[in-house]
């Protein structure tokens, strides 16, 4: 099963991805061709979502994308985000482990790429040099 498999349950519409968490019926027309997951809170009024919509007459589909407060970006640029946020944390643990090497506790240990600069979503999630 994918992630826009139908899932069939009495909450979701026949078409739904599995992740989707929207009332469909609520809304009438285009409102209700949306799905969206459960949020997912970063910060104090900061969520991030997955969104969709199917347009049901023709079955066209437009995204997923991650909304991240009111920023879209794709999975693609999504994930680049969450590689370079992941590279960020690691070099920041890395400096605590230099610091205090007899007292410092391990908690991951990414072998990820150098952060180069900021991942710009607009150009597919690539990083810009600074």
């Amino acid at each position: 099963m994918n992630d826009t498999d139908a899932v069939p349950t009495s909450r979701v519409a026949p078409a739904c991805p599995r992740w989707c968490a929207a009332p469909h019926g609520a809304f009438a027309g285009e409102e209700d061709w949306i799905h969206e997951s459960e949020p997912l809170v970063l910060t104090e009024g900061v969520s991030a979502r997955l969104r969709m919509s199917v347009d049901p007459a023709s079955r066209v589909e437009d995204g997923p994308y991650l909304f991240i407060g009111s920023s879209e970006y794709t999975l693609h640029a999504a994930g680049a985000l969450a590689t370079s946020l992941a590279a960020l944390a690691a070099e920041g643990m890395r400096s605590l482990t230099a610091k205090q090497p007899e007292g410092a506790l391990t908690i991951f240990d990414l072998q990820l790429p150098q952060h180069s600069g900021h991942v710009d979503p607009h150009r597919g999630g690539r990083h810009e040099q600074p």
